[in-house]
């Protein structure tokens, strides 16, 4: 419950997530709104923890340690122009490898112009214009590597040259921003027009990308599901189960036959349930919890899932479902691995009990 809170304060998941492990490389938890199952990825949650820094820097707030950094180590130089000194500390080293990941997100919104670095920022729809303006050519022009916007706009008068325009396209469709008497805003975002103030749950989303919103979800990850029946469900939806006809051999594979009916490989399709076994199990439960139009093959059970409309409502439905993709692959292993064997009616009554039990709960 403390990792839920937490996780969904600082990334703005209030109400969409469930942690259901810890690793060393990461967090896993269910994904209530897309993908079901996600990784939140160490690396990319320190990358997100750090751009806060890297953003107070940028945005030279008004801090101790901000002042201290541009006192020691910046001085009068842009942020995304030093390069690693062995005299600055570890963590300042780890800011300054970030530079490239996250120099893409930041843009400044000019206000008076003082805080904001001509060529290196990206005050313009154009990026930085140090993109494609050398130094050569603005040393040229009479200007010095510390030009800020408002050095550059009262010089112009607000306008851009003639001679810059025919040289350089891109300037025809950024306009020079007007001036005013607020401080320039450093934000985040993917674009220059998508920007807004910094959050850690911004720049996180921003570092991973985005995921795709997956339609079967919610019937999948559904209030009241049993943990290991949802996981088999889930892998099975992404055809991600281990079945016969994932297997690669090096050599000359050996002679594979389904477990339940021994007339062909257990692929996915046949083991959801155009096996006689299977077919029976899943018609039985289908029977049982008031299903009689759902489909047998595998691609039309997911277009019904992925339906908002779908024909599952009631409780026991999910689980119905659930449980009887988990208990097929359960006895299906349990005939490969081992001599037991269940009948069609024992597999029923198992699923049945499963059902009741969860329902009851």
């Amino acid at each position: 419950m403390i990792l839920n809170l937490y996780f969904e304060n600082s990334f703005g998941l209030q109400g969409k997530i469930l942690v259901v492990d810890v690793g060393y490389h990461g967090i896993w938890f269910v994904d209530r709104c897309h993908l079901g199952v996600l990784e939140l990825r160490l690396s990319t949650w320190n990358r997100a923890l750090l751009a806060k820094h890297v953003w107070d820097i940028a945005r030279r707030r008004d801090s101790m340690w901000v002042h201290w950094i541009y006192s020691n180590n910046l001085g009068s130089s842009n942020f995304w122009m030093v390069r690693k000194n062995s005299n600055w500390s570890w963590v300042f080293h780890k800011l300054l490898d970030l530079q490239s990941h996250l120099r893409r997100f930041l843009f400044s919104q000019i206000g008076d112009g003082w805080d904001t670095n001509a060529w290196e920022d990206a005050w313009l729809p154009c990026g930085p214009l140090s993109a494609f303006i050398s130094y050569r050519f603005v040393h040229s022009c009479g200007f010095s590597t510390l030009t800020t916007v408002r050095d550059l706009i009262i010089n112009w008068n607000g306008n851009w040259p003639d001679d810059w325009c025919q040289r350089f396209d891109m300037l025809h469709n950024s306009p020079l921003p007007l001036l005013t008497s607020v401080r320039d805003k450093v934000l985040w975002g993917d674009n220059y027009t998508m920007c807004l103030d910094f959050t850690v749950g911004k720049a996180w989303a921003s570092l991973e990308g985005n995921h795709p919103v997956i339609p079967w979800s919610k019937l999948v990850w559904f209030s009241g599901h049993i943990p290991k029946h949802a996981f088999c469900f889930w892998l099975a939806c992404q055809r991600r189960l281990p079945t016969q006809d994932r297997l690669h051999w090096k050599d000359e594979p050996p002679d594979l036959e389904c477990s339940f009916c021994g007339q062909c490989l257990d692929s996915h399709d046949h083991l959801f349930f155009q096996c006689s076994y299977a077919g029976v199990v899943w018609t039985s439960v289908l029977h049982m919890v008031d299903l009689p139009g759902m489909p047998s093959r595998w691609e039309q059970i997911v277009q019904v899932i992925s339906d908002p409309n779908s024909l599952l409502k009631l409780l026991k439905q999910k689980l119905a479902v659930a449980a009887t993709v988990y208990y097929i692959c359960q006895e299906r292993n349990r005939r490969l691995f081992s001599v037991t064997k269940r009948t069609t009616q024992d597999l029923i009554a198992v699923i049945r009990d499963s059902i009741s039990i969860r329902a009851d709960w």
